[in-house]
């Protein structure tokens, strides 16, 4: 695999730190209001991942050991995550175990500042019980800012959350955690439908979508609900090796389509129903290669997605463009063109290219010039990603494994060039 012309470090990037917690900040009411339209900006980058999580011991047993809790597999998977050296923005705390019920951190001290030091947030989910400021209130004064934002999904445990949960959720982010702080809404939810799609337009930036069988099939499912998501909020939320109840993890053929599936979305979070560790017996090696792979790939284009994040909230035009939900293939901002493959047993795919000159990710020496319907040699690990002749892509690397950089590269912002004619490029931070 080649990489472009020229790759540029420009400049540092800020450190990204939350503020510390205020309590001198006025509370605000506790009691949900009919919601009205409103957006936000978009948050911090940490919710575009890549995020890792867990839901055990709830309705699945940990994988840790027998009988572990939450807090052993939390700690055991970072364990993973550090000795295969696998980026994570944020640690997905799912289900209700991660709380005594009443929306209070019940997973020791120690675990806040494990994920303190290595500059991971928490997202937590709502079903822990916090329903009330009060409750975000005394999550906030016992995780300050490793709290990174509250998951909403379907109504279980008594928990309601509907449109005005959300917008009390929102504005209490955006008073305590301004432009850092997330409330992950839910599309498509398993029981009863409490998110309406006004409210999914008035305050959504990030929503999940799934809850679909590990196979194929699911998969294909899941990107259709993602392609048509994104014409109301910026940036729908498939997990991406499948939440599946029913049918277990995913299997390794599909688990590398997954992967790419994953990396090349607007968010890239990792937590499963089933046990679908990269590292976990049954797979090959070659996949947790393939997932450190994909997953520095995501961390690296960041900025890249932040950008279109920040353009979709100024011009509201998707971050996911000319999406076609029949060949599973979209634009992501003007640059990135990719195809996602949910067929099992296929090497070769048809690939329709838009209008313009595509670049193939894998080999820089093959230009395509769109629009133009071609056959493309796509075994496991090599999925379509196209790059626009004349892209200009910036990247935040720390690592060589995608050959965008080294090391050295951490801490200033990277410039993938592709030199064509006149190009330009706007990012925000």
């Amino acid at each position: 695999m080649t990489r472009p012309l020229l790759v540029l470090a420009l400049w540092a990037l800020p450190s990204g730190c939350a503020p510390a917690f205020q309590p001198d900040l006025p509370p605000l009411s506790s009691t949900p209001e009919s919601p009205t339209p409103k957006r936000y900006a978009p948050p911090a980058a940490w919710i575009l991942g890549p995020i890792y999580g867990t839901v055990c011991p709830l309705g699945v047993p940990c994988q840790a050991f027998a009988g572990a809790t939450m807090r052993d597999e939390v700690n055991y998977i970072l364990d993973n995550l550090s000795l295969y050296d696998i980026p994570i923005s944020a640690f997905h705390f799912d289900g209700n175990k991660w709380a005594t019920g009443s929306c209070d951190w019940d997973l020791g001290d120690p675990l806040i500042d494990r994920l303190r030091g290595n500059r991971q947030r928490a997202l937590l989910h709502y079903w822990g019980g916090c329903t009330t400021t009060a409750d975000f209130d005394r999550l906030y004064a016992k995780l300050g800012n490793v709290l990174g934002g509250l998951y909403l999904d379907d109504t279980y445990f008594g928990l309601i959350a509907d449109d005005a949960m959300a917008k009390l959720a929102t504005d209490w982010m955006q008073t305590r955690l301004p432009r850092v702080g997330e409330v992950v809404m839910k599309n498509y939810n398993n029981g009863v439908m409490t998110s309406t799609t006004a409210g999914l337009a008035a305050y959504a930036h990030t929503a999940y979508v799934n809850d679909l069988t590990s196979d194929a099939a699911g998969m294909r499912i899941g990107i259709q609900r993602v392609f048509e998501s994104s014409a109301l909020f910026p940036a729908p939320l498939n997990e991406f090796t499948a939440y599946d109840y029913t049918g277990g993890r995913a299997d390794e053929e599909i688990y590398f389509r997954r992967l790419h599936f994953g990396a090349l979305q607007v968010v890239m979070d990792h937590s499963p129903n089933a046990n679908a560790d990269p590292w976990a017996h049954g797979y090959d090696p070659i996949l947790l290669t393939m997932f450190k792979y994909y997953s520095w790939l995501h961390h690296e284009l960041v900025p890249y997605l932040h950008s279109y994040d920040f353009l979709a909230y100024e011009t509201g035009q998707p971050i996911l463009r000319d999406r076609n939900p029949q060949d599973l293939s979209t634009k992501i901002g003007d640059e990135l063109f990719v195809r996602y493959i949910a067929e099992v047993g296929v090497k070769t795919v048809p690939v329709d290219l838009p209008e313009g000159e595509w670049i193939d990710y894998w080999d820089e020496s093959r230009l395509f010039h769109g629009p133009v319907s071609i056959s493309l040699y796509a075994p496991p690990g090599r999925e379509p990603i196209f790059i626009r002749n004349g892209a200009l892509i910036p990247l935040r690397v720390s690592r060589a494994y995608t050959g965008h950089g080294t090391p050295e590269s951490a801490d200033s912002l990277t410039l993938l060039v592709y030199p064509h004619g006149g190009s330009s490029f706007v990012n925000p931070d």
